[in-house]
């Protein structure tokens, strides 16, 4: 995971609030007037190696959407996750669809 996300997923603690369980060696220091809240964006998971590739796409409404080893997608503001059944190299949207692209194919999600 690299330290940008964990940035974003982190953030501050308020005084009053539970620590954030981070990676060893990591640290996250802001002033406490940031008024911000901690929380995880995907939970943090043992079974995932620290060396987890991840890349991000926003969407045309501004969403963004986080892909992690090209295959797992979250998307934060929907509150949602989902995977592909193989990895993808590219993620863009055709007429406000998303598409993945492969070194074999095109496609897209269906619910």
């Amino acid at each position: 995971m690299t330290p940008a996300l964990l940035l974003a997923a982190a953030l501050a603690l308020p005084s009053w609030a539970d620590p954030v369980a981070l990676p060893p060696g990591v640290a996250l220091v802001l002033p406490r007037e940031a008024n911000l809240e901690a929380g995880w964006t995907l939970p943090p998971s043992t079974a995932a190696p620290a060396e987890i590739e991840t890349s991000f796409a926003v969407a045309p409404d501004g969403a963004l959407w986080l892909v992690l080893d090209r295959q797992v997608v979250s998307v934060p503001e929907r509150n949602a996750s989902f995977a592909a059944d193989r990895p993808f190299q590219q993620l863009l949207w055709i007429e406000g669809k998303p598409v993945v692209r492969s070194h074999e194919a095109l496609g897209t999600f269906v619910a």
